[in-house]
């Protein structure tokens, strides 16, 4: 369960710094430039982000690839009173014409493609001109990263990432 993990699981200090962060930033962004109109939580799990995206733009959409997952997303976001559109999809079947998102965020999904080039470019086609795309993905290609796979192999063969970024890799691509 992602919400509770977020709310009680042990990186929850971590993932409250990191939501912080966002929010600070995202607060300055719109003083700056105004409410974003169309807000998507691209591979958004159970809906753990919407909980605090909503604040930030008039239409919040929401997309999985896992049906479970996208009905978590539904129960939770009925229970808090939060309009969300939910569509069961996968980045390489978008159903949104181009230019629809002034703000996509797309958090720990990355690391999960086969093809993450092409995932990038279904991003930026779905982005309106000016628009923001928010993008977290472990620094799992760090040194240090590198060297606990090493260590303990089995790690890295029970894991479901197919990539493995730096902050220089992921901005190369």
């Amino acid at each position: 369960n992602q919400i509770k993990s977020y709310d009680e699981g042990p990186y929850r200090f971590h993932i409250q710094k990191r939501i912080a962060f966002l929010k600070q930033f995202l607060t300055t962004f719109v003083k700056k430039n105004g409410q974003f109109q169309n807000i998507l939580d691209l591979g958004c799990g159970d809906g753990a982000n919407l909980r605090w995206l909503k604040e930030f733009g008039k239409n919040i959409w929401a997309t999985d690839y896992n049906l479970v997952r996208l009905e978590r997303t539904y129960d939770t976001m009925n229970q808090l009173g939060i309009n969300v559109k939910i569509y069961l999809s996968d980045i390489f079947s978008l159903p949104f014409k181009e230019n629809s998102f002034d703000l996509i965020f797309f958090n720990h999904v990355i690391e999960h493609l086969e093809n993450d080039l092409e995932a990038l470019q279904n991003i930026y086609k779905i982005t309106k001109p000016g628009g923001l795309v928010i993008l977290g993905t472990p620094n799992e290609g760090a040194f240090a990263w590198k060297l606990a796979y090493f260590i303990e192999p089995k790690i890295r063969r029970n894991t479901d990432h197919v990539n493995f970024y730096t902050a220089d890799s992921i901005k190369k691509i």
